[in-house]
């Protein structure tokens, strides 16, 4: 939990630097949207940074507690660790915002580069898709989505983002 958390409070700090990259580069092709999507992607970055360092020290006094502590505290700790963030609901900004951000970067770069906006589009599909799994609580679905997206979609994403940035000098 420690590891996620550390993960989002980083990703959701250094977000929008390459999204304002982006931004600047796509910028004559789809000025209001892409605008809108590093908006977007800023917003989304610092409340996926807030949603991590909330987790990590929330984490962190719960172990605490639990050390020590009778069956009850026990039971009432794995039941909140289990209950959605408070700062961010559902993931709304963690994958619902994000996604959607990587959903217009994805489309305003098919035209010039049409495999690196298309997974652009699926990233943002399926965080999109995490959003509304992690809002119905299902597993499964997040389990896949959530694997997609951390482990195969969004890493390739940001690396083809950098090398796209660094190739053509950001803008």
């Amino acid at each position: 939990m420690r590891i996620a958390a550390v993960c989002l409070l980083v990703s959701g700090i250094i977000v929008g630097l390459p999204a304002i990259a982006l931004r600047a580069r796509l910028l004559p092709s789809a000025a209001s949207a892409v605008t809108w999507a590093a908006v977007i992607a800023v917003v989304s970055g610092v409340a996926t940074a807030t949603h991590g360092l909330s987790s990590l020290v929330g984490t962190d006094r719960l172990a605490q507690l639990y050390q020590g502590a009778g069956a009850a505290t026990h039971a009432a700790i794995v039941i909140g660790q289990k209950l959605p963030s408070a700062v961010d609901p559902g993931g709304l900004a963690t994958f619902g915002l994000a996604g959607l951000a990587a959903l217009i970067f994805g489309a305003a770069l098919r035209p010039g580069r049409p495999r690196l906006g298309t997974l652009g589009v699926v990233l943002g599909i399926d965080m999109v898709l995490l959003f509304i799994a992690d809002s119905i609580g299902s597993t499964a679905l997040v389990l896949v989505t959530g694997g997609l997206a951390s482990v195969v979609l969004g890493p390739i994403w940001w690396v083809s983002i950098g090398r796209l940035l660094l190739a053509e000098g950001g803008g």
